[in-house]
């Protein structure tokens, strides 16, 4: 019960608006008093003395109180006394006599200027809602005022508007009286910060600028003015005011942080400020991971992950744990570069990217793991932007990104209102049409734009009422698209970049359908379908893949029924685009959506403008020669494959006069990285006929493509919206249609205008149709001519509209598809067992594996099958060996049939990877893939148990290996241990304990190493008694050989090890390295990344610190390696993370380049490798004082290849006394 409840004050603070007068103030012998009281009251509030400032400031109101009147007179006095009353409720936590008590200072305030009351009534409005959890007595109280309750909205929205009120009230006053001493800015920035709640941006901005003029020294306020500016995409004025407040305070590090931000969004490299500030304060970690984006950005991948790591662990080491989540996303997905070295580049960082979100997700959801703002974990994997462009089928990565956000980002589902769950048909009585809302950042003079601008405009408002719904872009490119868009609409309304907001916008809106024009260019487009925000939605290709947020893997993740969680339930698309029966799948089982397919171009194009006047080839710096043929790729060149430039050395070598053109990329390294790809290999006798010229306007792009003679479309992703420009010219493009893994966009147009000549099914076609072309004037100009009679039926194509006006129709008519055809595999006849029966257990015990095996009997010689079935709880090896002596099965055949039970029945304890749904006699059966399945035991278990026949159990595990493709990646085939750590120590136990807790701490101790690690070896060497007492002591699951005597030396040791080692891997350590990174933390960078090294190269070993120099291979010193700027750089670098080891070079930035590769130093070995490398043993010469480097050149000789890992890892540590003098076998080096 809230303080003096039951007191005479408190029936006042209850009655008071019936019972206020005019009365004469107490009389002046009490004015003393009275201000002593109040000073009493508002120092025990400064002191934290809340109960005590009570009383004072209780008594001192009683001064006034006419017991006679039963009131209080209205004064300037009292109304200050109930002010402070409200502010010192407030400190108790005591909201509704917090808000009686400012109530009471406005109404006793008689010349309305008490603007204190007003407002900390309004901070108390306004962040009262947010910070506490209000009861129904603070509801009532807070309704108990007439023009409070009169204020639309939901309860939140009303006590912002409350809040305003009251600021705008206080700012009257403010300004009317000009108070000199008065905290104008503080008053401003909580005004600005409520109008930004309530979306008032401009009013925001308003408050802040007039603060920033009140007081222009003031960072905070200024800090605020940049950001909200920023956020309303001001971005000139933002960096102005960036500008001004670093003149003011050059040391603070958070404005040089957010001036970056401002650049960035302004296309300007953030770059020097956000170094800037991590000079200034070491623990900004928003400025490491804002430099991770800009690295991987550029291509730098390795220095991406540096990055968001060493943000990772600032945020541990400060305590902002809320970040982890987003930071893990990060370093997970910064493995996609914009340009790819080559074929299998791509299928190794297609592996790397897929198994990384795996492991993220195969993570049981915890508060430290989780997304608590998505926004913040888009990195620079871009959403797996740049998969598209790898030339596979995407629907199964998509996916396995999205369950990510579903698992681990629940904010990002927000129960829809009740009207959304309603069907859209019938209308309600207060709608005469279907509300239909088209959603996209890039509303302007932007691909998606210019593609979805005529249906926005042309479907039939009539039936539809349009609500256009933009994420505000800047000023400058709110162009004549942007207008034509915004006319044609019903409603617009530009979103805020705050995804709370923006969801609550669209859903107040009750659209009927929702149609995103792309999802995975921006991110606030991708996280909002997350999200059920209208009754049905709908996904344009304006990114030309599909999203992968399906309802059906929220469901999943979830646990929230169908209704409630979002995804996207269409894709609209063209039959043109999809090639069904010419793929290897059907065009659903490409989409987690609902495919509606659509008879023509699903764009109503509006005709592209006129190119630029008096230009021609030397206009661009090309060469005017009339007898030179210019081939022209206009796109962006990372959708140039590794595959495509051996097509452009093919069309080279047969026209002597060709001259290939590509633009420039929008980023400077990513032009380097292509013309090194491309210029470096067979291209490179080309390189005077492969010219790069600068980016271009619209109206220049469309003038280059008119000079040019031919267009060629590249793969995997060819023209969309530029095909569509550069056929209002007649210039002809080349389409390799067998190429395109997307929409056959540029394939669709050709066949509207009914011209397919130079649609192209193989690589020799495609180069001859394009040196035809561009080689032969006749040919070019009918081909133009032809292009030019029929491209308008490109353009204001009336069939789009009423195909839109119909799928609109559609969409608003039928149930929402929840579980499409992608999910719901129907299993179809031929896939049957005509004489399945079934398996399953008896007495209610349930199944956990089963599998069908052949016998043949020694005994007959027949063979019969046996139904072998486990149940849940019961152990594989118990059962296995009594089924083996049941049928006499030899011991190689007890142990195959055991390790099958025991795989079948272990994966039950590992994270489902996908659910995959069987329509099969009526009803559905889920299979479940589960981390590290084996997909063929799974899909042959399921036949077995459901009744499929062999040619079903073999469609199935096909279905189980498109649907997972992660399932033939590292981590996925490494089921349970598969690597050995071996030690050798001699006479160092410290040294031996420091390398042993660093390297188990870095995993996160031992039973978590044991998912990878066997088993742990230490061979010692002449230790003391009692050392190895405490060694066995401490490490109790650790297998040691003790050495002494004769058996003393290195070498031997390392034999010994040879010969003990069953694994294929080996982790090798002496004992003397102290390794680098946090608890937990090293398991990607210790032991994941160095198998993904192994397994996709031919090396032998993998050193776990970069070999650049000497001081980097040992961290020693460690200065000395970080300074020479040089980690990553030396030998042939690989996908970012690893380096192949280079022997015998000059290079600079090799300074170790004469040693071998083979080393001692801490890696792993692939021991299967070097024995069949070395002729099967590996043997170290124990008689050689340097039988290392010895070792290593044998290596060498054999052809062995080596290779280390792009980063410090480990720091060597034993640099006091060499382990070869304490065990008496000192080396003639030893002491140099």
């Amino acid at each position: 019960m809230p303080p003096f409840r039951g007191s005479p004050i408190y029936l006042i603070l209850v009655f008071f608006f019936a019972l206020v007068t005019l009365f004469p103030l107490a009389n002046s012998d009490t004015l003393p008093q009275l201000d002593e009281l109040h000073s009493l009251a508002i120092t025990s509030h400064q002191h934290k003395k809340h109960a005590q400032a009570l009383e004072h400031i209780t008594s001192a109101i009683l001064l006034l109180y006419d017991a006679e009147h039963s009131t209080i007179s209205r004064s300037q006095a009292s109304s200050n006394l109930f002010n402070t009353k409200g502010v010192i409720h407030k400190g108790l936590h005591d909201f509704p006599n917090s808000l009686l008590a400012f109530d009471l200072a406005e109404e006793l305030d008689d010349t309305k200027t008490n603007y204190n009351a007003y407002y900390n009534r309004a901070n108390c409005l306004h962040y009262n809602f947010r910070h506490q959890n209000l009861t129904a007595e603070d509801v009532s109280t807070f309704l108990s005022n007439p023009s409070r309750r009169a204020l639309p909205g939901d309860l939140e929205a009303q006590f912002l508007q409350a809040a305003a009120a009251d600021y705008e009230k206080a700012d009257l006053i403010i300004r009317s009286i000009n108070d000199p001493h008065y905290d104008f800015a503080s008053f401003c920035n909580d005004y600005a910060i409520c109008l930004r709640k309530l979306r008032d941006s401009r009013g925001a901005i308003d408050v802040l600028l007039r603060a920033v003029a009140h007081s222009p020294e003031n960072l905070f306020t200024r800090g605020n003015l940049v950001i909200a500016l920023k956020d309303a995409r001001k971005l000139a004025e933002a960096a102005e005011h960036s500008r001004v407040a670093i003149e003011l305070d050059p040391k603070n590090a958070q404005i040089r942080h957010n001036y970056g931000l401002v650049l960035q969004e302004m296309g300007e490299s953030g770059r020097e400020q956000w170094e800037t500030a991590l000079s200034l304060d070491k623990d900004i970690y928003h400025s490491l991971s804002s430099i991770g984006h800009d690295e991987g950005n550029r291509g730098n991948l390795t220095g991406a992950v540096a990055m968001y790591s060493a943000a990772l662990n600032t945020v541990k080491r400060v305590g902002a744990t809320e970040e982890i989540g987003s930071l893990q996303v990060q370093i997970a997905t910064a493995c996609i570069p914009p340009i790819y070295e080559s074929v299998s580049h791509i299928t190794r960082t297609r592996d790397s990217y897929t198994i990384n979100l795996s492991r993220l997700l195969n993570q049981a959801a915890t508060s430290e793991n989780e997304i608590y703002d998505p926004l913040t974990s888009t990195g620079s994997g871009s959403l797996g932007y740049y998969i598209i462009y790898q030339g596979h089928d995407d629907v199964e990565v998509r996916r396995l990104l999205a369950k990510i956000y579903w698992k681990f980002s629940p904010s990002l589902v927000v129960l829809p209102p009740p009207q959304l769950l309603l069907p859209p048909l019938p209308l309600p009585p207060d709608r005469a049409k279907i509300h239909v809302g088209f959603h996209s950042a890039f509303f302007y003079r932007h691909s998606v734009g210019l593609l979805m601008e005529g249906v926005i405009s042309n479907i039939d408002h009539t039936k539809y009422h349009v609500t256009v719904l933009i994420q505000t872009p800047e000023d400058e490119l709110k162009d004549d698209v942007y207008t034509r868009i915004n006319s044609s609409a019903d409603v617009i309304v530009e979103l805020p970049n705050s995804l709370e907001d923006a969801r609550e916008i669209i859903a107040s809106h009750n659209l009927d359908l929702l149609v995103y024009g792309e999802v995975g260019m921006d991110s606030m487009g991708y996280y909002l379908p997350f999200s059920r925000l209208a009754k049905r939605t709908a996904l344009f290709w304006g990114h030309a893949l599909s999203s992968g947020i399906a309802n059906h893997d929220g469901v999943v993740e979830t646990g929230l029924d169908a209704d409630l969680v979002g995804g996207i339930d269409y894709f609209v698309t063209s039959k043109m685009f999809e090639a069904e029966g010419e793929r290897a799948r059907a065009p659903q089982d490409r989409y987690s959506e609902t495919l509606y397919m659509m008879e023509g171009l699903t764009t109503h194009f509006m005709p592209p403008m006129a190119p630029r006047a008096n230009v021609d080839l030397a206009y661009f710096g090309l060469p005017t020669d009339p007898s030179k043929n210019i081939y022209l790729c206009p796109q962006t060149l990372y959708k140039l494959h590794p595959d495509f430039d051996a097509l452009i050395v093919n069309i080279l070598k047969l026209d002597v006069n060709g001259i290939v053109v590509f633009p420039v990329a929008v980023k400077v390294e990513w032009t380097e990285f292509l013309m090194e790809r491309m210029l470096g290999g067979e291209a490179g006798e080309f390189r005077d006929r492969i010219i790069f010229v600068r980016r271009m306007d619209f109206d220049e792009f469309i003038a280059m493509a008119k000079l040019a003679n031919v267009v060629l479309d590249p793969f995997p992703v060819g023209g969309g919206r530029s095909s569509l420009e550069i056929f209002s010219t007649g210039t002809p493009i080349v389409m390799p249609y067998h190429r395109t893994n997307i929409l056959q966009l540029t394939f669709g147009m050709y066949k509207t205008m009914g011209i397919l000549d130079l649609v192209c099914y193989n690589d020799e076609d495609y180069v001859k149709t394009a040196v035809a072309v561009g080689s032969d004037r006749a040919l070019e100009a009918r081909l133009r001519q032809e292009i030019l009679s029929k491209n308008h039926l490109l353009y204001r194509n009336e069939l789009v509209v009423e195909e839109w006006n119909e799928f609109i129709l559609f969409a608003v008519s039928n149930p929402r598809p929840v579980l499409n055809a992608y999910f719901s595999l129907a299993v179809k006849d031929r896939h049957l067992d005509q004489k399945h029966q079934s398996i399953e257990l008896e007495g209610g015990a349930q199944l956990a594996y089963a599998i069908k095996l052949n016998h043949d009997d020694p005994m007959t010689g027949q063979s019969h099958g046996i139904m072998v079935r486990i149940a849940v709880g019961e152990d594989p090896l118990v059962y296995a060996r009594g089924l083996a002596e049941k049928i006499g099965a030899e011991p190689v055949k007890f142990r195959w049939i055991a390790t099958l039970l025991q795989r079948g029945v272990r994966r039950l304890e590992r994270g489902v990877v996908d659910t995959v749904v069987l329509l099969l006699n009526g009803g559905e059966v889920k299979v479940d893939v589960r981390w590290g399945d084996d997909l063929a035991l799974v899909a042959r278990f399921v036949g077995i148990r459901y009744g499929l026949n062999d040619e079903g159990i073999d469609w199935l595990r096909g279905v189980l290996e498109l649907r997972v493709p992660q399932h033939g990646g590292v981590d996925w085939n490494l089921d349970g241990c598969f690597l050995t750590v071996a030690i050798t120590t001699c006479k160092r136990l410290p040294l031996f304990i420091k390398t042993v807790d660093s390297y188990l701490a870095s995993l996160g101790g031992v039973e978590k190493a044991s998912r990878s690690v066997c088993s742990f070896l230490v061979v010692d060497d002449s230790s003391a008694e009692s050392d190895r007492q405490e060694m066995m002591a401490r490490y109790p699951s650790f297998n040691f050989v003790w050495k002494a005597g004769e058996d003393r030396g290195h070498a031997k040791s390392m034999n010994l090890i040879m010969n003990l080692v069953e694994t294929r891997y080996l982790l090798y350590l002496e004992d003397d390295w102290l390794f680098l990174d946090g608890e937990g933390e090293g398991y990607v960078r210790l032991v994941e990344e160095p198998m993904k090294v192994l397994f996709g190269s031919n090396a032998a070993q993998v050193l776990l610190n970069d070999q650049s120099s000497r001081a980097c291979a040992y961290a020693d010193p460690m200065e000395k390696c970080l300074r020479s700027g040089n980690v990553g750089k030396a030998g042939w670098n690989r996908d970012g993370f690893w380096v192949e080891h280079e022997f015998g070079s000059v290079y600079p930035a090799h300074d170790f380049t004469y040693w071998p590769g083979f080393s001692l130093n801490p890696g792993i070995w692939d021991l299967k490798r070097l024995r069949k490398g070395l002729g099967g043993r590996v043997v170290f010469d124990s008689e050689d004082e340097r039988f290392e480097q010895s070792f290593s050149v044998l290596c060498l000789n054999k052809g062995l290849d080596f290779a280390h890992m792009a980063r410090i890892s480990v720091r060597h540590i034993g640099t006091e006394v060499s382990s070869y003098v304490l065990n008496g076998l000192e080396r003639p080096f030893d002491n140099v």
